[in-house]
C-alpha cells in the first residue's frame, strides 16, 4: 500500500478530491505525524534489525534510529542484559574490564547507545533491533502495518478537522476522530500485550 492511497482515502472522507481545502503535502505531512503518534506507543512497528563489527564497548545508534529495541547476539551467542545501576555498584570498572563480551547494559535515559561487557579485545559482531524514524512522501510505501491504516486515517482528520478548530461543527469533528484514533490505538496495544501473555503462558506449561 502507497502513502498516495491513504491520502487519497482521506481526501474522499473530507469530500476535497481536489486538494482545495487541505492540500496533498499537508495531508501527507498529517500522516508523518500520526505514524510517529503510533510509534511512540510502538516502536517496534518500525524494527530495523542489523549487523555490525565493532572493536569499542560502546555503540551509537544510526542517526535514523528513534529508540533501541534489542540487542540479539554477539559473536553468535545470545546477548544477555545487565542492569546498568547493579554493574556500576559491583563493578566500577566494568567499562575499562576487558574480555569476550556476553553481555550488553544501557543508560536509561539514553535511547540511542548501549554498551557492552566486558569491552572486545577485537573487533566482534552485533546484531540488534531498533525503530527506525522516518518521513514519507506520496510515492513511498506505508511505513507501518496496514491494519493501522484506520489509526493513521482518524489522526489525519483530526488534523485536518483542527484547521477550522473555531468552527464547532469542525471541533466537534476533530475531537471524534482523535477520540477514535486513542481508542483503537489503545485497544490495540492491549489486545497485542494479551497475545503476548498468553503465548508465555504455553511456553511456561
Amino acid at each position: 500500500m502507497k502513502v498516495l492511497e491513504v491520502i487519497e482515502r482521506v481526501s474522499r472522507d473530507l469530500v476535497d478530491l481536489r486538494f482545495v481545502r487541505w492540500s496533498k503535502d499537508e495531508l501527507i505531512d498529517f500522516l508523518n505525524d500520526a505514524v510517529a503518534a503510533v510509534l511512540i506507543r510502538r516502536p517496534d512497528l518500525s524494527r530495523v534489525t542489523t549487523e555490525i563489527s565493532h572493536t569499542s564497548n560502546r555503540i551509537d545508534l544510526p542517526v535514523d534510529a528513534y529508540c533501541l529495541l534489542s540487542v540479539n547476539f554477539i559473536d553468535s551467542i545470545a546477548a544477555q542484559y545487565v542492569n546498568i545501576e547493579k554493574l556500576n555498584h559491583l563493578y566500577p570498572r566494568w567499562r575499562v574490564t576487558e574480555g569476550d563480551p556476553t553481555c550488553w547494559t544501557k543508560n536509561s535515559d539514553d535511547q540511542k547507545s548501549f554498551w557492552l561487557y566486558p569491552m572486545p579485545k577485537a573487533a566482534v559482531q552485533i546484531e540488534y533491533s531498533y525503530s527506525k524514524m522516518s518521513r514519507v512522501a506520496e510515492g513511498d510505501e506505508f511505513p507501518i502495518p496496514s491494519i493501522y491504516e484506520g489509526l493513521v486515517v482518524d489522526f489525519i482528520m483530526y488534523r485536518a478537522f483542527s484547521k477550522d478548530a473555531e468552527n464547532a461543527s469542525e471541533s466537534n469533528k476533530a475531537s471524534l476522530h482523535f477520540q477514535s484514533f486513542t481508542v483503537a490505538l489503545g485497544d490495540k496495544n492491549n489486545t497485542d500485550a494479551l497475545k503476548a501473555e498468553m503465548i508465555n503462558q504455553s511456553l511456561n506449561k
